[in-house]
């Protein structure tokens, strides 16, 4: 069960930083993204947002994976 909650609070986490990165506007402080989102990037993923929404999804994937084998579904 715990698991499956990270998977969705990953999920709804994933969700709001792409959009608040996706609709950032650099030039003013006021319009940059939060200091949470910038946090959540690790700086090897900064570079592209694809690349960070691609590790995202491995960990979604492998986190969900854990939930299926921890039920007993495979």
């Amino acid at each position: 069960m715990q698991t499956a909650n990270e998977v969705t609070r990953l999920h709804r986490e994933n969700a709001s930083i792409a959009a608040a990165l996706a609709k950032a506007d650099y030039q003013t402080p006021s319009t940059m993204p939060s200091d949470q989102a910038v946090k959540a990037l690790n700086s090897r993923m900064a570079e592209s947002l694809d690349q960070y929404r691609q590790e995202i999804s491995k960990i979604e994937h492998l986190a969900t994976c854990e939930v299926i084998v921890a039920v007993g579904f495979v």
